[in-house]
C-alpha cells in the first residue's frame, strides 16, 4: 500500500459491497460463551463502527489477544483524506468479539522526527515478547517524498497502552517500504519487508528481544503488504502486487521453512477480482474446540477519502499447499468451536 518515490498514485476505480461486522475475529483462542456466533453480512456500508457509533479507523493493522481481550491495532486515518500524513495508531478492544470499543491513539504524532504529522507511518504490526514481557510494534516509516524508507519500532508494557518510540533504521542495511511481522510458535519472530530498490520482499529474523533484524532468511519476488502464518507443516506468505491504492490479485507462497525454498506466487481469490477490491493487511486464526478458521483481513482503500476506507474479512480454505478464498457473501463463525459456514 505504498507510494514509490513519487506522489500518491493509488486509484480505486470500483468497490465491492462491503462487510458490516456483527462480530470480529482473533488470532488466538479465548474464553468465549458457549456456541457464540460471529456473522458477517454483505452490506453497502463497508465501513465499520465502534460501540460509541463512531466509524472505526484501524487500517493495515494487526490483532492480538491477551487476558480474555482482543485488541485491533491499526492506522488512524481520520485526520486526512487524500494525503497520507501520519495521524497516529489507533487501538480498539473487544471482550466478546461482537463489538469493538475505541481505547485511544497509542502512538500519537510528535512535533518532529519520524512521527511528525507530515510523515508516513504505516502498517503497525504488534508482537508480544514473553521473555522481556514487552509488546513490540513494527511500522513502516517514511518522509513525504519517500527518500527515507525505514522500519520503525516502539514498545509498551500493554498491547493498548501508549508506546515508546525507539527510532527507525534500514533493517540489515536495506530500504524498507511495506512491512509485515510474524511470531512462530517456537518464539522466533520475523520481519517481512519490501525493498523496491532491489525489487524483492525479504523475510528477516528478529533478535531475541524483537527490536532489530539479525539475518535475512529468505528473499522473495517483489511484493508488498505481506503477512505470514504457519499451519501444519507449511508456512504461508500472503502479499499483493505493487499498485498502491489500486487493488490487484493478491497472492500467496508456501514453504516448509521460513528459509524456503518458497513456491511460485499464486492467486487465492478469484483471478481477475482484484482480491474482491482489497489488499492484505493481516491473517487471523480463530482456534476453537473443533477447528481453526483462518481469516483474511483486507483493506478496501478509497483514495478520495482514506478515512472512509473499509475492511474485508473472509475465511480461507487451506489444504496443504492449496489456499482459496470465496467471493464475498454472508458467512458465520462459531467462535467456540472454530467452525465457519458460508
Amino acid at each position: 500500500m505504498q507510494n514509490i518515490c513519487f506522489p500518491v498514485r493509488r486509484t480505486l476505480t470500483h468497490l465491492w459491497a462491503g462487510f458490516l461486522p456483527l462480530a470480529a475475529l482473533t488470532i488466538l483462542a479465548g474464553s468465549l460463551a458457549a456456541n457464540a456466533q460471529a456473522t458477517f453480512s454483505s452490506s453497502p456500508s463497508y465501513v465499520w463502527y465502534d460501540t460509541a457509533g463512531q466509524q472505526m479507523s484501524v487500517h493495515a493493522g494487526s490483532i492480538v489477544w491477551t487476558n480474555d481481550t482482543w485488541y485491533w491495532i491499526g492506522e488512524a486515518d481520520q485526520a486526512y483524506a487524500t494525503s497520507a500524513s501520519f495521524s497516529g495508531i489507533n487501538c480498539y478492544s473487544s471482550k466478546n468479539l461482537s463489538s469493538w470499543t475505541y481505547v485511544g491513539d497509542i502512538l500519537p504524532p510528535q512535533g518532529s522526527g519520524d512521527l511528525a504529522y507530515g510523515n508516513l507511518v504505516q502498517r503497525p504490526k504488534v508482537l508480544y515478547n514473553a521473555a522481556t514481557k514487552t509488546w513490540v510494534m513494527w511500522l513502516h516509516v517514511s518522509n513525504g517524498g519517500y527518500t527515507v524508507n525505514h522500519a520503525g519500532v516502539a514498545t509498551s508494557s500493554s498491547p493498548c497502552g501508549t508506546y515508546t518510540y525507539l527510532g527507525s533504521s534500514e533493517p540489515m542495511g536495506y530500504p524498507s517500504f511495506d512491512i509485515g511481522a510474524y511470531q512462530d510458535s517456537n518464539g522466533n519472530a520475523y520481519l517481512l519487508t519490501t525493498d523496491d530498490d532491489d525489487y524483492s520482499l525479504r523475510i528477516e529474523q528478529l533478535s531475541s528481544n524483537y527490536l532489530s533484524a539479525v539475518s535475512v532468511v529468505a528473499t522473495l519476488p517483489n511484493r508488498e503488504a505481506p503477512s505470514m502464518m504457519h499451519v501444519g507443516k507449511y508456512y504461508y506468505v500472503f502479499c499483493s502486487h505493487l499498485t498502491g491504492f489500486t487493488p490487484n490479485d493478491n497472492e500467496y507462497l508456501t514453504a516448509t521453512s521460513p528459509s524456503g525454498p518458497w513456491s511460485t506466487p499464486a492467486d487465492f481469490a478469484t483471478p481477475g477480482s482484484d482480491t474482491y477490491d482489497s489488499q492484505d493487511a493481516w491473517i487471523a486464526g480463530v482456534q476453537g474446540s473443533e477447528a481453526t478458521t483462518y481469516i483474511y483481513i483486507g483493506d478496501r482503500w478509497n483514495p478520495n477519502d482514506v478515512a472512509a476506507s473499509g475492511y474485508l474479512w473472509l475465511p480461507l480454505t487451506i489444504n496443504g499447499t492449496s489456499v482459496s478464498m470465496p467471493e464475498p457473501t454472508e458467512w458465520t463463525l462459531n467462535v467456540t468451536t472454530g467452525v465457519h459456514t458460508n
